[in-house]
């Protein structure tokens, strides 16, 4: 599948599959996330009530926020973990595409970083400490930049 040059940049959000804020945690993270794109469950329906694709770090916050904010016990999310952040090159049609041609590597070829953040944020701060680094997928593999 050809992917137009005017690609645009999502944040592919996990919640609560980040274990901490290291590279080499996140970059087992990663793996995690490859899996997850090669599944039944994202082609038919990636995004859930844990996992969404934001168009921006300002719309990942609001997404985190209201999932830790559901007040029903039998709906509420108590993860612990940090949210697993995946920055791609692509629109989120594209992203939606691929998956379902199960252009895996396609997809792991466009992604730029791979970062986290907490559930909860400091109580002064209008959004959530994120941490990130540059990543490439080369030849099958992951590589820290």
């Amino acid at each position: 599948m050809e992917i137009s040059a005017q690609s645009n940049k999502i944040y592919i959000v996990l919640v609560g599959s980040a274990p901490m804020a290291s590279l080499d945690a996140l970059m087992l993270s990663l793996e995690r996330f490859k899996n997850i794109l090669g599944s039944d469950s994202a082609k038919s329906q990636f995004e859930t009530t844990l996992r969404s694709i934001q168009p921006s770090l300002h719309a990942v916050n609001a997404f985190i926020e209201k999932v830790y904010a559901e007040k029903n016990p039998t709906m509420a999310v108590t993860m612990k973990g940090r949210t697993l952040i995946v920055e791609v090159a692509l629109s989120k049609n594209e992203f939606l595409n691929l998956i379902n041609c199960d252009a895996v590597d396609e997809i792991l070829s466009h992604i730029m970083a791979v970062g986290s953040m907490p559930a909860n944020k400091v109580a002064t701060q209008t959004s959530r400490d994120y941490i990130s680094f540059p990543v490439k997928y080369i030849k099958g593999e992951f590589k820290k930049f």
